[in-house]
């Protein structure tokens, strides 16, 4: 190499140095070591901000499809298993007379929304 280029090699190394000694995280030339729980951290973290609700709400989408198609589908044998689960409600209530209070109300309460959801169901 001829003088000028070594000289200008030099330089550069030289202002390389600097300004690499200046920077916080330069430790002579050895290893910077990245403290392992902060890098677990920001790559746990990043799925739980940014990916996580974007699937989340894709899911979200999925299952109210497939919960209209199968409630489509079974919905007559629901219809069928909610009145005798009612039946037999308002039976242990009446017949067998057991049961609170509470429960009576309960129980009606429950058959007055069913059957309201029925009625809006097959009306629609």
């Amino acid at each position: 190499m001829d003088r000028k280029t070594s000289s200008t090699v030099n330089r550069s190394t030289d202002f390389r140095d600097q300004v690499l000694e200046e920077l916080p995280a330069y430790n002579g030339g050895k290893p910077v070591s990245i403290n392992k729980t902060s890098a677990l951290g920001g790559l746990f973290a990043l799925p739980w901000c940014c990916i996580i609700p974007a699937g989340f709400s894709i899911l979200g989408l999925a299952g109210i499809m497939v919960t209209r198609t199968v409630t489509q589908v079974l919905a007559p044998y629901l219809f069928i298993l909610s009145v005798l689960l009612l039946g037999r409600a308002h039976y242990i209530l009446y017949v067998k007379r057991q049961g609170r209070p509470i429960s009576h109300v309960i129980t009606w309460a429950s058959t007055v929304i069913a059957v309201t959801l029925w009625t809006v169901r097959w009306l629609i």
